[in-house]
């Protein structure tokens, strides 16, 4: 897999990967003065949080059941393994640029924002694929236990739970609350992902 350029770290989505900065890190709730971030789409991402003053962010979830109205067709930027890519124009409101990159095939909606114009340019030109053999960490976070659990097995990793206690055991299917690897890491498959129980 080609490193990413220096100064960033590969984040993905699904069979999907893209640069950002180093500083980002995945984001899994809204919070007054969020800093940059990777947003995923089962996260709260209200676009009042995702669209924030001055902050950068790159949202991927699962493409929307009904295509957002756009006044323009969505232009082919790129291949993905052997999926086109599309993207819709630039656009700018509330100060910050944005632009929506869509994979139908690849199942993932991609949304880039930044007062930055570069910054999404950037970040939309890194787009790949994931190589044979590596996954993406999908986001467990907030999921029920047995969920994650089958999330992470159909992408080829290794749960393994951590701070698991005899009473959040006895509630059948609780929720994780942390991970590790971060949603978004690229790893090789097999890799374990450590997965954090409530202790109740």
């Amino acid at each position: 897999m080609a490193p990413a350029p220096t100064g960033a770290q590969l984040v993905g989505y699904g069979d999907v990967a893209v640069a950002v900065p180093s500083s980002w890190g995945p984001k899994t709730a809204c919070a007054a003065g969020v800093d940059d971030a990777v947003i995923y789409g089962d996260a709260d991402t209200r676009r009042s949080c995702a669209s924030e003053a001055g902050v950068s962010s790159v949202t991927f979830e699962a493409p929307p059941a009904y295509p957002p109205l756009f006044r323009k067709p969505p232009e082919a930027i790129s291949v993905v393994g052997e999926h086109q890519v599309l993207a819709f124009d630039l656009g700018k409101a509330a100060g910050l640029y944005e632009r929506v990159v869509l994979a139908p095939i690849s199942g993932f909606q991609m949304t880039v924002r930044s007062p930055d114009r570069g910054v999404v340019d950037e970040i939309v030109a890194s787009i790949r694929g994931i190589p044979v053999g590596y996954a993406v960490v999908p986001l467990c976070e907030g999921h029920r236990v047995g969920d994650a659990v089958a999330d992470l097995t159909v992408v080829g990793l290794r749960p393994t739970i951590a701070h698991a206690s005899g009473v959040s055991q006895r509630y059948g299917s609780p929720p994780v609350t942390f991970q590790s690897p971060a949603p978004g890491s690229i790893v090789l498959r097999g890799t374990k992902v450590r997965l954090g129980l409530p202790s109740f």
